[in-house]
């Protein structure tokens, strides 16, 4: 599961296994926000600043107060990671 390695900082595997999952099921905007921190996190921020954009114009009201308000993450530490990441690529607060 992509969320549980972005949770123990395996990056790559991540970014490796939310891409494979993304071309499963290309429509599922969870998938693509998870891709855009694991990418971030990973150090590929190219890619992440790239994604955020694309997965922004599909979700518009993305926002880090829309993930806070709808993760079903508890975990202070993920949650700050997560977020961060998501703010680096551009999303908006």
């Amino acid at each position: 599961h992509g969320y549980a390695l972005i949770g123990v900082a395996r990056y790559d595997e991540a970014v490796a296994m939310l891409e494979e999952a993304l071309v499963e099921d290309p429509g599922f905007g969870s998938t693509t926000q998870a891709l855009v921190a694991a990418y971030e996190l990973a150090g590929r921020h190219e890619k992440a600043v790239a994604l955020n954009a694309a997965y922004m114009k599909a979700v518009p009201q993305a926002s880090v107060r829309y993930y806070y308000a709808n993760t079903p993450f508890t975990d202070p530490d993920f949650q700050q990671r997560y977020s961060g990441a998501m703010r680096a690529a551009g999303l908006p607060e």
